[in-house]
């Protein structure tokens, strides 16, 4: 009852739901003319879609800061487990915590290996506890949690105006300790960032300071400069790195490049069983380019440059449009995102920031 009072009060807006009937249209054409039409494949992006619209009409221009407040709040609580876990041997009395919180009740049991035990804001995925210890968070891996706190961190430092406000530098620290490339990549760029808008002599010393301790990390840390070796002289032999599933989705890309595959990819060219040889990907990029062809995802990325142009203009930031859209780029070529609800919903808050914020308010 309380949902449906929500939708009664919402006004809808023909234009803002373009990017919604664009998208549903193109799913279903993709499934009338590959003829593999799935009914839950096309209610589960109208789902989506609809979620996130409804969400940023109630929420509207709150919606940055209450992501920012929910990331921060599992901060408080994945450090101290990774430090727990980090320091001890054992990690029994979480495992037994997670006995509590039980594999869901809809699941796709071709990939049910992938649910790890959990207690909501941690997930204990053993390759990350045992053999290499990595904040996971409340996410299926370290990587994708990084993902998200370099957003909350790059949304925060947009609207406070702030590099080293103590939210921020609890982000920066639980980023360290997800041990991502990609997340140590975007990090980087936001702190360079922040560093140009300092006077010049201030400017040089920060500039040098981070560049050269970067460099220090990169030769020094196995998972900087040994993996990204590794993942580009291994490129063409699995696709179990970011630029071994970015070749293996190229050659996707180049035999369909205008319409794209749909979600149902592997059903189309013949792999139906699921087999991590030759179904993995891990570059979210290119992976949407397979689902949808590189028109779409060019006009869906025109619109997350369009929404933080929006937003710059809201908060009077000195960030970039286009600086935004590329740490969400960095962060989405090593993680597949960009078929989940937050980033599917981003297209949506072009229209809730619509003027500065100051102004707003007048109003």
């Amino acid at each position: 009852a309380a949902f449906f009072g929500f939708i009664r009060k919402i006004k809808l807006s023909p234009h803002e739901l373009i990017f919604f009937f664009i998208l549903v249209f193109i799913e279903f054409f993709q499934s009338v003319y590959f003829q593999n039409f799935k009914a839950s494949t096309l209610i589960g992006i109208i789902l989506r879609l609809i979620l996130g619209y409804i969400i940023i009409k109630i929420v509207k221009t709150k919606f940055l800061n209450i992501f920012i407040n929910i990331i921060y709040f599992t901060c408080f609580i994945t450090v101290p487990i990774f430090l727990i876990i980090l320091l001890t041997p054992s990690i029994d009395f979480f495992l037994s915590l997670a006995d509590y919180f039980k594999t869901p009740s809809f699941f796709d049991n071709a990939i049910d290996d992938r649910i790890y035990p959990n207690i909501i804001f941690y997930t204990f995925n053993k390759y990350f506890i045992y053999e290499n210890i990595r904040n996971s968070g409340p996410f299926c891996e370290p990587g994708m949690y990084a993902v998200y706190l370099n957003l909350a961190l790059l949304f925060n430092i947009m609207i406070n105006k702030k590099m080293f406000s103590r939210k921020n530098i609890f982000l920066i620290v639980t980023i360290i300790t997800t041990i991502s490339t990609a997340g140590y990549l975007a990090l980087f760029f936001i702190l360079i960032s922040n560093a140009m808008k300092f006077n010049k002599i201030k400017y040089y010393f920060i500039f040098i300071i981070m560049v050269s301790f970067s460099y220090y990390l990169f030769e020094s840390l196995p998972f900087l400069k040994e993996k990204i070796e590794t993942n580009i002289e291994d490129r063409n032999e699995t696709t179990s790195s970011r630029f071994g599933s970015f070749m293996a989705d190229l050659v996707l890309i180049k035999e369909n490049p205008v319409i794209g595959y749909g979600r149902n990819v592997y059903d189309v060219i013949g792999v139906v069983e699921y087999d991590i040889k030759t179904r993995h990907r891990n570059n979210g990029v290119s992976k949407i380019i397979v689902y949808y062809g590189i028109i779409f995802v060019i006009y869906y990325f025109y619109l997350f440059y369009r929404t933080f142009g929006k937003i710059v203009t809201y908060y009077e930031s000195d960030y970039k449009p286009f600086f935004c859209l590329l740490i969400v780029l960095i962060l989405g070529f090593s993680q597949i995102i960009f078929q989940f609800p937050f980033f599917l919903s981003f297209p949506f808050l072009e229209y809730v920031y619509k003027k500065n914020r100051i102004i707003n308010n007048l109003n």
